[in-house]
């Protein structure tokens, strides 16, 4: 959670990029870590909150460094 509370992910606003070395599994390909920004409208103007995500499994993630900006 960020410090002004938790935010709700919109897949039409998010933006995730990999990191790193890509990682291949069977027949796909991808990286086991992302960076996502999501713009957050509505509150007194734009802002952004950047998070990275990293794949535990083929089921699950984890969302760690919730930051606001692009950083």
């Amino acid at each position: 959670m960020l410090s002004r509370g938790p935010v709700r992910l919109d897949v039409a606003l998010l933006e995730c990029n990999g990191e790193g070395t890509r990682v291949r599994s069977r027949r796909t390909a991808g990286w086991s870590r992302y960076t996502c920004t999501q713009t957050l409208l509505g509150r007194g103007g734009d802002e952004d909150v950047t998070f990275d995500v990293v794949i535990e499994n083929a089921t699950q993630l984890r969302i760690v460094s919730p930051r606001y900006g692009a950083q």
